[in-house]
């Protein structure tokens, strides 16, 4: 094919290209390493611990300084790496990969980057080629265009002289030239790529629990170190090293730092156990965020179904006058008509077997596919016999064949359209030997050859994954640019009655003026067809509007932005490139049922640190109430800063890793703010209790001996805590059926008593080895703690359940 047309002349692209209306595109702003450092420096607990550390440095406590600094200093690095690697996942982000275009230039085709396209170049296109730029089709030959990655619609379009072309979008069959008309920023993927790259973080369920505890206790924090420097001011009860000594004990004890670590070290290991499922998590938060999701949103091509159609039933009409069976006549049309599409290969796929028989025909006039006419036709001779055939819809043909054919076909395909099947007619008509019609004259009726039914392939796995999150008050939401009829067949296929209502993009669009109506319509539809990228990102934002958590699933271009706007966002691993780079998590073997192990693994996470937060700030739970009691009461400082950071370590680092390591036995989804208060108070207030009992039967000690024996107390209470968490259970008969973690308990005993009593530790820690009357005195109240704090658990738990 060439084409008599100049294209631009070296002159105007040179203009062109100094105005910078080429294809060039620029990358939006994004953070830099350091201004990233600089926002998580900038946190309240942060600040706090920093102020906390100057004040030691300055009191020349630097071995406290130092230990306290290395805690806040992992937190950071670890905080500063998921921000740093988001942003580089998201720099990645491209559409296409780079290939040379043709262009025609001075009258002539030459090849040049994507990048150096300017606006009003005329490109040639052919098949297995994309588009880079947008444009205008004025010269085409049989083109056959894939938008499904950028539109959803999951056939193949014919486009004429004038249609519009979409950069993204592939070239299947055929040749033509199209003048580019939107370059640069302004082209169809370059702006899904520029709004895809607009960096959204949304915090999953869990880690909202975990700021709202991390603030009240920082604001805790504050009050009660902003009331000992006004005491000490009006009092003058400690000097400044012993009061910089307070305040850093104060923080250590009441803020909570290790939790987000726990939080991070959990949700980095749910990331590794599922790549072994060969399930991509780029951002480990989101493993949780599934656990705790409202609407599922799924796309359908390519999501729901595999993008690969199946014929189902061939059913030949009566043969009449036929010299030639209907199956040899549809592989004849398979065999050699231009509409080389997912529908063609279909069928030819059942005909394969006839190939050798087909292949020799004289082909001598083609009808392409329109979206227009809704069919195709081809004007054939074979083994001498010249006849016609026409492919499309019963709707597109009904006026080509008499009545009665029209209406007996319309009853068999009404049986197989309740069935969710897609029903296709082909007619044929022999010509003679004279007088040959236009394939589209209608004068001259043709006969039905057979009704084809076809269904696109369902994914494996995806009616049950649907089920599955139903079953658990999750609403399926199905959101593609498929036609309606299209979704009302595989809703029917999928054969669930949660999903019935469809609305189409044009009544979504009608309803967006009123704000209710338009909220309404989108809270009960459940499956949204014909409708535009733009059009999903609202239905998401309206779902969410109320506080819902979000998961969007696809893979083309088209729910890139939707999937970046979701709460969590799940990509095909055969998805388009920029909807992989987007999302949160990505399926490799393109299996939905997968999702189902995400839950299970986002509840394991959540179960996990739930235990987690449990040990680690039921100790910053004892700590107020031992803190302002012993202020109330008139006793010394409970609390030093070594002996704060040997018990974070017994009753913290360790056990809280053994238990981010282990998988529980239950999985079943716990209520996480409710389960942690109810522990809190369980665990806090009797612990706390008796710890001022301890310091006020022990207030004649030394101030160390005393505060040696509140830490031994306070350690072992830890392991007590330790052995009722991992069980799930207030039942002391649980927690001791065996388990490979219950080792720590003894380990974590062991180390303190070796701790205590080896002459260098005791003296790096300042501890003061206790003799029998003090182990017994500290044993005793143990003991109490143990049958007290079980019996509180079970009632507040009954309490709260009412």
């Amino acid at each position: 094919m060439k084409t008599s047309r100049r294209g631009l002349s070296t002159a105007e692209v040179d203009k062109l290209t100094q105005q910078g209306r080429t294809n060039t595109y620029i990358q939006p702003d994004t953070k830099s390493v350091w201004q990233i450092i600089a926002g998580t420096l900038i946190d309240l607990p942060n600040l706090i611990i920093f102020v906390s550390v100057v004040f030691l440095f300055v009191y020349a406590e630097v071995k406290d300084a130092v230990i306290i600094s290395l805690i806040v200093v992992t937190n950071i690095i670890v905080s500063v790496y998921q921000e740093v690697r988001a942003r580089d996942s998201l720099k990645k982000i491209q559409l296409l990969s780079k290939e040379t275009v043709t262009v025609v230039r001075d009258g002539k085709e030459q090849e040049i980057d994507p990048e150096d396209i300017v606006l009003g170049d005329l490109l040639v296109i052919e098949s297995g080629k994309y588009i880079y730029v947008d444009g205008d089709i004025i010269e085409s030959e049989a083109l056959l265009i894939d938008e499904s990655i950028l539109t959803g619609e999951s056939d193949y379009n014919a486009m004429q002289v004038g249609d519009t072309l979409l950069s993204g979008s592939f070239i299947v069959a055929g040749r033509g030239y199209y003048t580019a008309t939107r370059v640069g920023p302004e082209s169809f993927v370059n702006k899904i790529t520029s709004e895809a790259k607009t960096y959204v973080a949304y915090l999953s369920p869990l880690q909202r629990h975990v700021n709202v505890i991390l603030k009240a206790l920082t604001y805790l924090t504050i009050a009660i170190i902003a009331f000992l420097l006004v005491r000490n001011v009006l009092l003058d009860e400690y000097t400044q090293v012993e009061m910089a000594n307070i305040v850093v004990s104060v923080i250590s004890s009441m803020v909570p730092q290790g939790i987000v670590l726990t939080l991070t070290i959990a949700f980095l290991l749910g990331a590794v156990r599922m790549g072994r499922r060969r399930i991509i998590v780029q951002k480990a938060s989101t493993i949780e965020t599934l656990a705790g999701i409202r609407y599922l949103c799924m796309d359908k091509t390519g999501t729901i179904t595999e993008n690969r159609l199946k014929m189902t039933d061939f059913l030949p009409f009566a043969p009449d006058k036929r010299k030639i069976p209907a199956d040899v006549l549809t592989a004849l049309y398979c065999e050699h008509t231009l509409e080389q599409n997912k529908t063609i290969t279909a069928i030819a796929e059942k005909f394969a077997h006839l190939g050798r028989q087909v292949q020799s025909a004289e082909i001598h006039h083609q009808l392409p596919f329109t979206s227009r006419t809704k069919m195709s036709g081809i004007d054939l001779t074979y083994k001498g016999n010249r006849f016609q055939l026409l492919l499309g819809s019963l709707e597109s043909l009904t006026e080509y064949m008499s009545p009665e054919d029209a209406a007996g076909i319309a009853k068999r395909e009404l049986e197989r359209a309740h069935e969710g099947k897609r029903n296709l007619v082909i007619l044929f008509r022999d010509t003679g030997p004279v007088r040959h019609p236009e394939l589209t004259d209608a004068r001259r009726p043709y006969q039905p050859l057979a009704l084809i039914s076809m269904e696109d392939r369902l994914r494996a796995g995806a009616r049950g994954i649907i089920e599955n999150f139903t079953s658990k008050g999750v609403k399926p939401v199905i959101i593609s640019g498929d036609h309606p009829e299209t979704l009302r067949a595989l809703t029917a296929q999928l054969g669930l009655s949660e999903i019935k209502t469809i609305t189409s993009g044009k009544e979504l669009a009608s309803a967006s003026a009123n704000q209710a109506e338009f909220s309404h319509l989108v809270r009960n539809t459940d499956v949204f067809a014909r409708v535009s990228p733009e059009q999903k990102v609202q239905i998401i934002t309206e779902l969410q509007s109320d506080g819902s958590y979000v998961a969007m699933v696809g893979d083309g271009v088209n729910d890139a932005l939707a999937i970046k706007q979701a709460n969590l966002g799940v990509a095909m691993g055969s998805g388009a490139h920029v909807t992989r780079n987007i999302a949160d998590i990505i399926l490799l073997d393109d299996d939905i049922a997968k999702l189902a192990d995400v839950v299970t693994e986002g509840r394991i996470i959540l179960i996990n640190t739930l235990r987690s937060a449990q040990l680690l700030i039921s100790r910053h739970a004892y700590s107020i109430i031992i803190i302002i009691g012993a202020l109330l009461l008139g006793l010394p400082f409970a609390f030093y800063p070594l002996g704060l950071f040997l018990l974070a370590f017994t009753n913290g680092s360790i056990p809280v890793l053994a238990i981010v390591l282990e998988k529980p036995d239950d999985t079943d989804e716990p209520h996480f703010l409710r389960d942690l208060m109810v522990f809190l108070a369980a665990a806090g207030i009797p612990a706390g209790v008796l710890t001022l009992y301890l310091m006020t039967i022990t207030n004649d000690y030394d101030l160390r001996l005393q505060q040696t024996m509140v830490l031994a107390f306070l350690t072992f209470v830890g392991v007590v805590n330790y052995l009722f968490t991992i069980s799930g259970s207030y039942l002391i008969q649980r927690i001791f059926i065996p388990r490979r973690i219950m080792i720590i308990a003894p380990l974590t005993v062991l180390f303190f008593v070796l701790v205590m009593y080896t002459p260098q530790l005791q003296q790096i820690f300042e501890l003061i080895p206790l003799v029998s009357d003090q182990w017994q005195l500290v044993l005793s109240l143990l003991l109490i703690y143990s049958g007290i704090m079980p019996l509180l658990g079970t009632l507040f738990s009954k309490a709260v359940r009412r």
